[in-house]
């Protein structure tokens, strides 16, 4: 399974495209690992292979991305698709994969609320997210169910990362939420980012899962070490 899907590597890649190419061009070797293998490639795609000019993306759209990081996702599903069996899921999520590592951005940005600092948050960013821990229990049983394909996992409500963040920072009991809603063009990112990327949920998705829950439902499971909190 390839889970290179961390936006936090957006900027890096887009100012190193070379190695971000490199990364990706190495998938087109774990295909052959599959030809004499009863196994599936998973590949952990994105929503940032879409433009986000449309009001929603279904997993039948024509993928636009508009920086590296999803032309390198692109890239990783036509090789992922070379495996004999495969399976790409696309989908975005907040909180860690792991408790030894750390959901960079967010976390800081909990760090400094909590030390009374005002943070900025973008506004004009919308997506359907997902808590890791969620996006993993839908990937483990996609895999059980041999489903192959293309298929979106998302929640079903759209929101941005103002509101994220604030709903997440009241889950770890912060009370000064100096927040300052900025546009993207503010923060004068590196790489360009897509501001509409609601997913469409896949039907088969549905199928295992008839209710994913929306994000205010999973912001608690966010809660943060206590190494972490100042």
């Amino acid at each position: 399974m390839d889970g290179l899907s961390i936006t936090e590597y957006v900027d890096v890649r887009e100012q190193a495209r070379k190695h971000g190419l490199r990364l990706t061009s190495e998938l087109a070797l774990l295909p052959r690992g599959f030809e004499r293998s009863s196994g599936m490639l998973v590949y952990m795609s994105s929503d940032y292979v879409f433009d986000g000019r449309a009001e929603s993306f279904s997993k039948g759209d024509v993928l636009s991305p508009i920086n590296h990081y999803g032309r390198t996702k692109v890239a990783g599903e036509r090789y992922a698709q070379q495996a004999a069996k495969w399976l790409i899921v696309r989908g975005t999520f907040f909180g860690r994969w792991l408790q030894s590592q750390r959901d960079t951005r967010l976390e800081d940005q909990l760090v400094s609320l909590r030390q009374g600092d005002e943070v900025d948050a973008v506004a004009d960013q919308i997506g359907t997210p997902l808590w890791t821990g969620t996006m993993a229990g839908v990937l483990l049983d996609l895999i059980c169910s041999r489903l192959r394909g293309i298929h979106h996992a998302a929640g079903p409500t759209p929101v941005s990362k103002v509101a994220l963040l604030r709903r997440v920072a009241i889950a770890n009991g912060i009370t000064s939420l100096r927040i300052r809603p900025v546009s993207t063009e503010e923060r004068e990112l590196k790489a360009h980012r897509p501001l509409n990327v609601v997913l469409r949920c896949s039907d088969e998705v549905f199928n295992y899962h008839a209710t994913l829950p929306a994000w205010t439902k999973t912001c608690s499971a966010t809660l943060m070490p206590s190494s972490f909190i100042p």
